[in-house]
């Protein structure tokens, strides 16, 4: 069976549960989105379970270098039937610089997921994270904005 519009909006949901959880620091909330023994593999490694991914999850946001992210997910498609379905979006993580004058692009990347419905709830099987631009891009002023 297709995926309906429903399953559809409750994987864009998922995402954007991802996007909060990590970027607030809810760790809880991050492993919540991945199967007991689902993968994330990215930046910082591949980790495996439910602890690996909610002690990456602490990792980040209690890392020096990171202010207030978000993350941004774009271009969703989303194909599959049944309870199983495979993703690949895009995804910026963008941040203020300490002193407020400037928005700094910290990733720019592509994301391929698995995700399956576990009791009814989608979830991530697998996120895998391919950069696109490298951490380089930075600094976009606020001030150059406005030129």
């Amino acid at each position: 069976m297709s995926l309906t519009v429903a399953d559809k909006l409750e994987i864009h949901e998922l995402l954007a549960r991802y996007g909060h959880a990590i970027d607030t620091g809810a760790a809880d909330d991050l492993a919540a989105t991945f199967t007991e023994d689902g993968v994330f593999d990215g930046p910082g490694g591949t980790h495996t379970g439910t602890e690996a991914i909610r002690a990456m999850g602490r990792e980040y946001h209690d890392h020096p270098d990171i202010n207030d992210t978000q993350h941004w997910t774009n271009s969703v498609v989303i194909e599959g039937s049944g309870d199983e379905a495979h993703i690949t979006c895009y995804g910026m993580c963008v941040s203020p610089t300490v002193d407020g004058s400037a928005i700094r692009i910290e990733l720019i990347n592509r994301y391929e997921d698995d995700v399956r419905r576990v009791d009814g709830t989608w979830l991530f099987q697998s996120r895998v994270v391919h950069d696109v631009f490298p951490e380089s891009i930075n600094d976009f002023s606020l001030e150059h904005a406005a030129e």
